[in-house]
């Protein structure tokens, strides 16, 4: 539920473009918990995964793989993960 109020897709995703913009934080802990929400977003949001790639979310969060601050780059690995897995489960 969070993640669709998140969207609110008639706001064209303004919070989720602001998520994305924190990702570039000059603070570690920003940069980790806008990772982490991502990834949430990602995972929760019925098509998250097209509209992060569309804001160039996925890019951002590669990038920090390779961050100074171990946490963000933990956070950006999993945030990855959420993004590029395939839910493969049946009904």
């Amino acid at each position: 539920e969070d993640a669709r109020r998140l969207a609110a897709e008639r706001d064209d995703f303004a919070l989720v473009r602001r998520l994305v913009e924190l990702l570039d934080a000059a603070d570690p802990a920003v940069a980790a918990v806008a990772c982490s929400d991502v990834g949430e977003f990602a995972r929760f949001y019925p098509n998250g995964k097209a509209v992060l790639k569309h804001l160039g979310a996925k890019a951002k969060v590669m990038a920090l793989i390779d961050h100074d601050d171990p946490d963000v780059q933990r956070h950006a690995l999993q945030c990855v993960s959420k993004i590029l897995l395939k839910n493969f489960a049946t009904n």
